[in-house]
């Protein structure tokens, strides 16, 4: 008769699409409240499904896309920089030197953040 260890580790590990599942623990906020569950894959990713609906993918590079329950889509990519994509199709991007963009439905563009101004010009058509 195999152990629990022995029967445990002959168990096929689960999937998730392709990629096989190697951790799946709790995820907790600061104050030790569960807000999800971590799901680590073979591949080094990680992906985190939180009770509100929030979903937090991380690449092995360090991209990380958080998919909110209002279909807003932020992706942050390791040098910095970000793009916050809006259900409305308003989106914001964040450049490595801090300079945020608007993109509106229409094409049009408002700077939010210029990088050579640390407050913000909010300068229309860019």
């Amino acid at each position: 008769m195999a152990t629990t260890s022995e029967a445990a580790a002959a168990a096929p590990a689960p999937t998730a699409g392709s990629k096989t599942v190697i951790k799946t623990a709790e995820a907790v906020d600061r104050h030790g409240t569960k807000v999800g569950v971590m799901k680590t894959f073979e591949d080094g990713s990680k992906i985190q499904s939180n009770l509100n609906g929030t979903t937090i993918e991380i690449s092995p590079d360090g991209t990380r896309v958080q998919t909110n329950s209002d279909g807003t889509i932020i992706t942050s990519k390791p040098d910095g920089s970000k793009l916050q994509e809006n259900p409305d199709g308003k989106k914001i991007e964040t450049t490595v030197d801090g300079e945020q963009i608007q993109t509106n439905k229409d094409g049009s563009t408002i700077v939010l953040k210029s990088k050579d101004d640390d407050k913000g010009c909010g300068c229309f058509g860019v």
